[in-house]
């Protein structure tokens, strides 16, 4: 719970030095205090609707919630996808990005697995099948821990995925 609150108002601190004051801001619907939510990412929409990512205490769920009013009000938490773990894990990191053409993408690491990605053309209601990229380390295929994962997306428009492997960071 502590570091979703860190993401939010992180974002919202961005946001605001760059668009009006914000004047008033809620709890997230998932702040509740029986639950531990560690990750989170979130994503500004427009001007006025930000959508949320975050890992439920099991972290082998990602939902979203979402806000048309600059955080004032937010939907009930939806499921985004349910990852299939092989074995528990102490982190699933999340990353969001929105391209200039509107199109989100979503990426998290399964720390013994992959990499997955997910993409939506419809603001986050639909999503595609996740795609697998493993880790790195040398040879790629036996190292596939991966760490702080980060969307960006270049001149270009093109869109890298960085991380942290194993000591080294990798694009």
């Amino acid at each position: 719970m502590k570091n979703i609150c860190k993401f939010f108002f992180l974002a919202l601190g961005v946001y605001s030095s760059a668009f009006s004051q914000i004047t008033e801001i809620t709890r997230l619907p998932v702040q509740d205090i029986s639950q531990s939510i560690q990750e989170s990412t979130p994503l500004w929409l427009s001007e006025n609707e930000i959508i949320i990512f975050f890992v439920n205490e099991s972290k082998d769920t990602i939902f979203s919630t979402r806000s048309t009013n600059r955080g004032k009000n937010w939907s009930q938490p939806q499921v985004v996808q349910v990852v299939q773990l092989v074995i528990p894990q102490d982190a699933l990191h999340l990353t969001a990005i929105r391209k200039s053409t509107g199109k989100i993408f979503l990426a998290w690491s399964i720390l013994n697995e992959s990499m997955k990605l997910i993409f939506s053309n419809d603001n986050g209601i639909s999503w595609s099948n996740p795609i697998s990229i493993l880790g790195g380390g040398s040879p790629a295929v036996f190292m596939k821990s991966s760490y702080y994962l980060n969307l960006s997306e270049w001149g270009t428009g093109e869109i890298c995925l960085s991380f942290y492997s194993n000591g080294a960071s990798k694009s």
